[in-house]
């Protein structure tokens, strides 16, 4: 190994079975950024 094997690498596995498909990543990035999912803000309820 030499010098080489002095270095740092990464600790990630190199496979993930279980890992979610990247399309279906995808289609969650968009939904999240396309529709405002989740408990509304406070401060913007109107006032009453």
């Amino acid at each position: 190994m030499g010098i080489a094997g002095l270095s740092d690498r990464s600790k990630r596995p190199p496979v993930s079975p279980r890992a979610t498909r990247s399309e279906v990543v995808g289609k969650i990035v968009y939904l999240r950024q396309s529709y405002h999912f989740g408990a509304r803000n406070p401060s913007h309820r109107p006032s009453s």
